[in-house]
C-alpha cells in the first residue's frame, strides 16, 4: 500500500488572518456575547456569535468549547446543529444567537 499525502492552497478570505483572528481560532468570527475570558454567570440564557460574513443555515454543527489555563485542552460544553430551532439569526445573518 502506497499513502500520497497532496495540497491544495485554500482561497483567503482575509489579506492579514492574524488581525482577524482575536482569541476565537477561527478567522471568520468578529466578536461573541460572553466574550472571550468574561466571567459567565449561571443565569446567562444566549450565547451570540457575530461573524465577518453572513451565515447560512445548515446541519453543520456549532461547538463551544471550554479551555482552562492549566493544561489548555478543550472541553466541549455545547455542540448543536445549524438548523436547530435552538438558533436565531439576525437579518443581516453575520450573528447567531443560541
Amino acid at each position: 500500500m502506497t499513502l500520497k499525502i497532496s495540497f491544495t492552497t485554500l482561497p483567503k478570505f482575509f489579506s492579514n488572518i492574524s488581525c482577524y483572528m482575536q482569541g476565537y481560532e477561527n478567522p471568520h468570527i468578529k466578536s461573541t456575547y460572553p466574550s472571550i475570558s468574561s466571567s459567565i454567570p449561571l443565569s446567562i440564557t444566549n450565547i451570540n456569535i457575530t461573524y465577518h460574513l453572513s451565515v447560512t443555515i445548515s446541519t453543520n454543527n456549532v461547538s463551544i468549547y471550554q479551555y482552562n489555563n492549566n493544561d489548555g485542552l478543550p472541553i466541549l460544553r455545547q455542540s448543536v446543529p445549524g438548523n436547530s430551532p435552538y438558533f436565531s439569526y439576525s437579518s443581516d445573518k453575520m450573528t447567531i444567537s443560541m
